[in-house]
């Protein structure tokens, strides 16, 4: 690897999500790739100008959603940019693997009720993938299971997947 500055959140990211060396290496790989703007992480001058003319158009206050729309990012990319904004964590569910030990503290009803689910249980704490602004899902996952939530955000539609996945319909 090349030399270049890993700063210091993602360090803490990384540790916090227990990434072994493999995955380590990926993370750093992708921000290499993003701080050299490799991967469609940057926009050219005429990208954001028509972004910025229709966002005007639409009178929207938010930016990452024009370019969404215009093809120009991913939703992902969007979601991602306001975890890091926000100071909260961001999960791949396509990507991630969630712990069975997780999956166990709440039950599909829960989940679907609330658009969310547990992804990591680490005493006494329960990482919970939410949509943004979810504070009704974080309130019934701490009264259903008496745990500290940590919401991480997710895609809506990878929530939906991951609940149809790791809970068998009844």
């Amino acid at each position: 690897m090349s030399n270049f500055h890993i700063p210091d959140w993602l360090k803490q990211l990384m540790d916090l999500l227990d990434l072994d060396v493999v995955d380590r290496a990926d993370w750093i790989r992708a921000w290499e790739r993003y701080t050299k703007g490799e991967g469609g992480f940057f926009l050219n001058s005429d990208q954001i100008d028509e972004a910025r003319r229709v966002q005007a158009q639409l009178n929207s206050p938010e930016l990452g959603t024009v370019l969404a729309r215009l093809g120009i990012i991913g939703e992902r990319e969007v979601l991602q940019a306001k975890a890091q904004e926000m100071g909260i964590g961001f999960v791949d569910l396509d990507r991630v693997g969630i712990e069975p030990n997780a999956i166990l503290t709440a039950d599909r009803e829960l989940a679907t009720k609330h658009r969310a689910i547990p992804v990591k249980l680490d005493m006494p704490t329960l990482y919970v993938a939410m949509e943004l602004g979810n504070m009704a899902a974080i309130d019934a996952f701490k009264a259903r299971t008496g745990f500290r939530i940590v919401p991480v955000l997710a895609l809506a539609t990878e929530i939906e997947a991951a609940i149809d996945r790791y809970y068998l319909e009844a």
